[in-house]
């Protein structure tokens, strides 16, 4: 049996195959993961991600949670990464009974907000990409690349802002894109 331990605010949380332990996360890590499980025909073990990545960057301060509740009830979530290295929007998600309502959109505008540049790195799965087509117009996002199998066997995920393809194609660096 697979174990992995982490460590959050001084608590030790372990996953357990598909178990994650989860009755020990704290209520707003459980919402959130319970809310992006939805996701995971398309990001297959994103409970392992959010567990032993995203928890623990919260602490340092390298990730952030942007969450939209509607009468006390999560309706959107969205995570951001900033290190030196990367600034990404890592994951956006709306129930389906609250797209079209411009949840997506205020996610986005926090996360740019937060990361402090105008075209941050983000992928998609091409699947989805429609539902992503005018926010990314309206933002200027350039498609810069697509690989099969990326994150899923036989699937497409379609890449936006990739730093070096920008400063490739802009024929500036990477600071360019900083706001």
């Amino acid at each position: 049996m697979k174990t992995s331990q982490i460590q959050v605010e001084g608590n030790e949380y372990f996953a357990l195959d598909q178990s994650w332990g989860f009755d020990r996360l704290p209520d707003y890590h459980r919402e959130n993961l319970h809310f992006l499980q939805l996701m995971s025909a398309d990001y297959p073990d994103i409970a392992n991600w959010y567990l032993n990545k995203v928890m623990p960057e919260l602490r340092s301060g390298t990730r952030k949670v942007i969450q939209i509740r509607q009468n006390d009830t999560l309706v959107a979530i969205g995570i951001g990464k900033k290190t030196s290295s990367e600034t990404k929007v890592c994951t956006v998600r709306v129930a389906p009974e609250y797209v079209g309502r411009g949840f997506g959109r205020k996610i986005f505008d926090n996360l740019i907000e937060w990361l402090d540049v105008d075209r941050p790195f983000i992928t998609v799965g091409e699947s989805k990409s429609q539902c992503f087509e005018k926010i990314f117009s309206d933002y200027g996002f350039l498609l810069t690349s697509a690989r099969n199998g990326f994150y899923v066997p036989n699937r497409v995920e379609l890449f936006f802002n990739e730093p070096m393809a920008l400063s490739r194609w802009h024929g500036a660096d990477e600071s360019s894109n900083k706001r």
